[in-house]
């Protein structure tokens, strides 16, 4: 099952955190993702692999801090393609993000 990222900020997040700090302008794409979240709207669902080769797990963290209202969700042991290694457990979460006010 994937990890919520608790508002408060647990272990996981400052791990994270520290990760988005220490790779501040070294991104790949430039933070094109970030840059387009003021575009996005608020309330989204963020999710990614802990080991995507394709997006680093620091990028879905920073997308989803700058989205208001976003929920990220982090599979474990999976990468870019997380949603067919937890069928079910993605769905569950995609179907209780559209559930929620």
């Amino acid at each position: 099952m994937g990890q919520r990222i608790p508002a408060g900020g647990g272990p996981f997040e400052q791990e994270i955190a520290e990760q988005v700090k220490g790779r501040a302008g070294q991104d790949r794409d430039g933070g094109f993702a970030v840059g387009m979240a003021g575009r996005m709207g608020d309330h989204q669902f963020v999710a990614n692999g802990d080991e995507d080769a394709m997006i680093p797990t620091f990028q879905s963290y920073a997308l989803a801090q700058a989205i208001p209202n976003a929920r990220l969700v982090i599979y474990p042991d999976s990468g870019h393609a997380f949603m067919f290694q937890y069928p079910e457990e993605f769905g569950d979460e995609v179907l209780r993000f559209l559930a929620a006010p």
